[in-house]
């Protein structure tokens, strides 16, 4: 089961962001497969706090999925980054009802992008 970070306060603190951004990269090229179904829920938790934060991380996971060769990985951030380039309102919607509809995401972790997708 993927642990979040949601309910926490370390997704205001933008050292603690970057360390889970690059944390969450290496993952991502070491074993794309195994890490995939976490990156995707951190950025429902991402989200949560900012789109523009859910932006770098869909950037994260298309470039992990450049560098790591690996075809599922990139095209999941291309479509990530994609739903994230538009307005806060169109992009909590388009991402999170992306993520809901194809992330295979735990029960816990698609509440909140229902409720991320329903308006903040």
């Amino acid at each position: 089961m993927v642990r979040l970070a949601v309910e926490t306060d370390a997704w205001s603190d933008p050292v603690w962001q970057g360390y889970k951004l690059e944390q969450t990269y290496h993952l991502l090229c070491a074993d794309p497969t195994k890490a995939l179904s976490t990156a995707l829920a951190e950025v429902v938790a991402a989200c949560r706090w900012s789109t523009s934060i859910a932006a770098r991380w869909a950037q994260m996971i298309a470039q992990a999925g450049e560098d790591a060769g690996s075809d599922k990985v990139r095209v999941w951030g291309r479509r990530l980054v994609e739903s994230t380039g538009m307005t806060e309102y169109e992009a909590d919607i388009a991402s999170m009802g992306l993520l809901i509809a194809e992330g295979g995401l735990a029960d816990a972790t698609r509440a909140v992008a229902f409720q991320l997708r329903g308006g903040r």
